[in-house]
């Protein structure tokens, strides 16, 4: 972790996770293992970053995001969003029976 990175209250960052120079993780945030946030890459609150998942320099991740594993977000995510594979992806929402 940069000394210059910043925590909210409550974030859980695991084994050989990584927050680069400026980076922040909002509040109830979870960097799996070995996931990477780049310098200056910003996760609001309640995101969570699975296995190897990373975060370019620079790159806002919406609240309540989830990044799967392996996965490398390298654009601004909307908040509920749910990013997977190498770029990262948004996968469209579904809804069933008027629930999302």
């Amino acid at each position: 972790i940069s000394d210059s990175a910043r925590l909210g209250r409550c974030v859980l960052v695991n084994y050989h996770a990584s927050l680069g120079h400026d980076a922040t993780a909002g509040d109830f945030a979870v960097l799996s293992p070995y996931a990477t946030l780049g310098g200056a890459a910003h996760v609001e609150k309640e995101v969570f970053l699975g296995l190897h998942a990373s975060v370019g320099p620079g790159i806002w991740v919406g609240s309540r995001s989830k990044v799967s594993a392996n996965s490398c977000v390298l654009s601004a995510t909307p908040p509920e969003s749910l990013v997977y594979g190498v770029p990262g992806r948004i996968m469209p929402r579904i809804e069933i029976g008027g629930v999302k």
